[in-house]
């Protein structure tokens, strides 16, 4: 999770000082790294979620097959993310509300000059949708087994945030929506610091521990 939120931060943080460096090659060069950080970093949210989970009470994902299975994904998401995202990757600058990135294909709306023109799609970001998926499907899960719904909350913030137009509202949505995400994953394993694999049950109402013999 550090390595996740380390790589949130050094997004938002290249986009809020976009304007002040001013388009070319220092933000251009700057910017890389943000996209090597989706397409390598992101799919760890699977293995977070998994390990989550397991410390939560679902002790079914502490079994190896869950964990071969998880890491399986994961390897297969990067990979995807190397070749088809990553490799032969053009990117141009992208202007919208005062706030000045880096993009992969930039909307005319967010043209920064009259003669710029969008480079071609690389289409949905597949890895980061894969990823927030199995995050709303553990944190269900976790949901219905302990009571804790704020992983699946905050998987559905992103999921809803994620599809908000960025050629219409920007990036506050979707930026607000991975700051949700995290919080909600960072405060999940506050609520279940047990080792892993531990059963974790709702907690009975006062009368029925009242009656216990």
């Amino acid at each position: 999770m550090a390595v996740l939120a380390a790589g949130l931060w050094y997004d938002n943080f290249m986009i809020g000082i976009g304007r002040s460096i001013g388009p070319g090659l220092l933000l251009e060069n700057l910017s890389w790294p943000r996209f090597a950080l989706h397409a390598l970093v992101t799919p760890f949210l699977i293995v977070a979620a998994r390990r989550i989970a397991s410390t939560g009470g679902l002790v079914e994902m502490g079994t190896m097959a869950w964990r071969i299975g998880t890491w399986v994904v994961v390897a297969a998401l990067v990979m995807y993310g190397v070749f088809v995202d990553l490799v032969g990757l053009q990117i141009q600058p992208a202007c919208f509300d005062g706030i000045l990135r880096y993009t992969s294909s930039a909307s005319p709306e967010q043209f920064c000059s009259p003669d710029q023109v969008s480079l071609p799609s690389h289409g949905p970001p597949i890895p980061s949708i894969v990823a927030d998926l199995f995050v709303i499907g553990v944190g269900a899960w976790l949901w219905k087994r302990t009571g804790w719904a704020w992983m699946f909350a905050g998987g559905i913030a992103m999921l809803i945030a994620a599809s908000v137009p960025t050629s219409k509202y920007g990036l506050v949505a979707s930026n607000f929506g991975e700051v949700l995400l995290t919080l909600s994953m960072v405060a999940t394993i506050a609520r279940f610091p047990e080792r892993e694999g531990a059963t974790i049950t709702k907690a009975r109402p006062r009368w029925a521990r009242i009656s216990d013999p």
